[in-house]
């Protein structure tokens, strides 16, 4: 599991473990970013700290959707004791999260200041449990439709009595 911290500025940060090219960790706090649909964003100075391998540019949309042109790496992050191999857009700012290396997760945001957020990988048995329990059409549709023709006869009531015009 993953744990990190809410800021005063609502914003979940998370500390992630990079390897550098030589193999050393080094520490880094990261933005839980769910509108970023890559793995991770790293500024130019961490990148040139880490000594990554250099892949390739790339074209990306922004948050803006303004289209631009940023630098990839190749990367290892620990991902709940795990390495895993990752493609790394370079860019300005604070280093963003994104839902690619979350997939298969559980994140959990406590979105109150100083307290937690959870990154939880998810297996196969955790997962089908997650699905049970999401609303299924067969069992939302007929209680909206028991919900909504109440209101509709008794609107219909009010309307024969001439309550309502």
């Amino acid at each position: 599991m993953i744990r990190g911290r809410v800021d005063s500025h609502r914003q979940a940060w998370v500390q992630l473990g990079l390897k550098s090219r030589t193999g050393h960790l080094q520490r880094v706090d990261a933005v839980v970013d769910t509108g970023f649909d890559g793995s991770l964003n790293l500024p130019p100075d961490i990148i040139r700290e880490l000594d990554l391998a250099s892949e390739l540019e790339a074209n990306v949309i922004k948050a803006t959707c303004a289209s631009d042109k940023v630098n990839t790496w190749n990367g290892d992050v620990i991902w709940d004791e795990q390495v895993r191999s990752l493609l790394i857009l370079e860019s300005s700012g604070a280093p963003l999260l994104g839902m690619e290396l979350m997939e298969d997760s559980r994140l959990t945001i406590n979105t109150r200041t100083n307290l937690d957020v959870f990154i939880e990988t998810l297996d196969e048995t955790n997962a089908w449990k997650l699905s049970q329990n999401l609303p299924r059409p067969t069992t939302v549709i007929p209680a909206l439709a028991g919900i909504l023709g109440i209101w509709w006869f008794k609107w219909a009531i009010l309307r024969w009595f001439g309550v309502l015009r």
